[in-house]
């Protein structure tokens, strides 16, 4: 092949006698196969025979080659002067053809840095090679490749992987983290800002751009969480937090609540202890003064309403009988807050007229995409009533398909119910898992998110679903989340003639008089009243 492509003699001889005489020779042969010109031949050719040179490669040593060998050795080339009429002088972006072509050849003899492995998720990210290599010889190699790998493994797309592969390269940039380190979430934010404000750079960097700055935030957030290199600032700056704790493992362990329980009362009471810190009161001299000072600053400033006041003042007074029956408070705090008067059926459900929901339903059950996932939530939280966090709850296994019913988990009391399945909604439910639900990922859940990883739905994005299809309505509604419809359901069945106890039924209310309030919305039985003649009577 050699004697094909070098015509001269005295290059010939240089390259019969360079080391890796085969091997140049069946690159070349694949190389010809292509019909490629012979001019591209020949300086192929000469570029083997400087690689072999520069790698000091020889025919009995058949260790692989390191990429940044490679990088060196292409270096010196670029900045080599010899007698060939091509390299006379310093040829600078030399280096580039030298390295993708080593690499072409020495992956054709399986003397390639291991890095280059098909295994390797990078390799499968990026096929120029220019990019490819600084990719795998950046700092935190294996931890860069971990933390995408198991992004791939839980469905992310080949572009959220190379957005997930930039990002760490801009992290390591900026904030010099070639060792691992923990990082705080202020230096990450400051790198974040340098990065929004630098000016574009390839496709998609648009300086001052807000996604910028989200997107840097999101992937430094979660890959240096991976590592468990992420500094958690302490929050414990506050009076009370060791107590606080105290109550809430008992709350959990003797008196059984839920997580969600817990998790509300937290944000209650350490709301709270930092209010008392920052007035400089501790636990020892509580008194109701501070107390009314408190709700107060919640009823004026932070705007709360009666019902949520009273609902502070309870878990508060609850929390303060624990610590002063352990004395860490003194014992008349709990007895004497009162909580606001709340009038029984004083606020109507905000709920949205049922003529609407049914145009929300038919809008909603032509559209494609995830909007069909969104029509199957609308039509069970509109015909069922159920809450948000039942929706996203429910499993696959959760229906019945043979016995035509749904074996629902109640929200609370976590009491079991079953309830039929309407032909309409096993139709929407079966369109989305045949059409656009992610079935490889093999998560448990009926309603998963729409982009990796595939978890199950939160109540948030349930929330944002059903908000925006009632306020593209135009709707004036008090609420417009996902109770709006579970008001909407019960409210349109009172007026249809369903009893209380039947509401109830499907509600899972376990009480009458919670179902009740919905009589006061029951616009039938009002027009009758209104039509009563009330001179007969009186």
């Amino acid at each position: 092949m050699l004697e094909q492509i070098v015509r001269r003699k005295f290059y010939l001889q240089r390259h019969l006698y360079a080391p890796l005489l085969k091997e140049r020779e069946s690159f070349l042969s694949l190389m010809h196969d292509r019909n490629l010109a012979h001019q591209t031949l020949l300086n192929a050719a000469d570029y083997l025979l400087h690689i072999v040179e520069y790698l000091h490669l020889t025919d009995d040593d058949g260790t692989l080659v390191s990429i940044e060998s490679i990088l060196i050795a292409a270096n010196e080339w670029s900045h080599a002067v010899t007698e060939h009429p091509m390299k006379r002088r310093e040829a600078k972006h030399s280096d580039k053809k030298f390295v993708s072509l080593a690499l072409d050849f020495l992956s054709h003899i399986n003397r390639l840095d291991v890095r280059f492995c098909k295994d390797i998720v990078l390799n499968r990210l990026f096929s120029r090679k220019h990019f490819l290599v600084r990719y795998l010889t950046y700092p935190l190699f294996n931890e860069r490749t971990e933390f995408i790998a198991n992004a791939e493994s839980k469905g992310a797309k080949l572009d959220t992987l190379r957005s997930i592969a930039q990002y760490q390269i801009h992290l390591i940039d900026l904030l010099n983290y070639s060792i691992k380190r923990p990082v705080s979430m202020l230096e990450i934010q400051v790198a974040a800002r340098v990065w929004q404000q630098m000016p574009k750079n390839g496709k998609g960097k648009e300086g001052g751009s807000k996604l910028s700055y989200a997107r840097f935030m999101s992937h430094s957030r979660d890959w240096l969480s991976f590592m468990g290199m992420l500094e958690i600032e302490a929050d414990d700056d506050y009076v009370g937090v060791k107590e606080m704790e105290d109550y809430l493992n008992w709350m959990f362990t003797e008196k059984g609540c839920s997580q969600k329980t817990i998790k509300l009362n937290r944000s209650v009471i350490k709301s709270f202890l930092k209010y008392c810190s920052s007035v400089g009161v501790t636990m020892n001299n509580l008194s109701l003064y501070t107390m009314d000072k408190y709700i107060g600053k919640r009823q004026k400033e932070d705007g709360c309403k009666r019902k949520t006041i009273s609902n502070t003042v309870s878990i508060l007074r609850t929390f303060l009988k624990y610590c002063s029956e352990k004395g860490w408070c003194p014992s008349n705090i709990h007895i004497n807050m009162k909580s606001p008067r709340i009038y029984q059926y004083e606020d109507l459900p905000s709920f949205a007229p049922w003529e609407d929901v049914q145009s929300i339903l038919r809008s909603e059950s032509q559209a494609s995409g995830t909007a069909i996932r969104n029509y199957a939530i609308l039509l069970m939280l509109s015909v069922y009533g159920l809450r948000c966090s039942e929706i996203t709850d429910m499993r696959l296994s959760d229906i019945d398909w043979w016995n035509e019913r749904i074996l629902l988990k109640r929200a609370k009391g976590c009491r079991p119910q079953i309830l039929p399945l309407q032909q309409s909604i096993g139709n929407a439910i079966i369109r989305y898992v045949r059409t656009i639900r992610q079935n490889e990922s093999h998560n448990e859940y009926l309603f998963l998110c729409s982009r990796a990883p595939y978890r199950k739905m939160s109540t948030a994005a349930i929330y944002r679903i059903v908000s925006t299809a009632l306020k593209n309505e135009n709707l004036k509604l008090r609420h417009y989340g996902p109770h709006s419809l579970r008001h909407s359901c019960a409210t349109h069945l009172v007026n249809n003639g369903c009893t209380l106890k039947e509401v109830a039924d499907l509600l899972g209310h376990q009480l009458l008089d919670t179902t009740r309030i919905y009589a006061k919305v029951n616009l039938s039985s009002l027009r009758k009243v209104s039509d009563i003649k009330w001179e007969e009577i009186l």
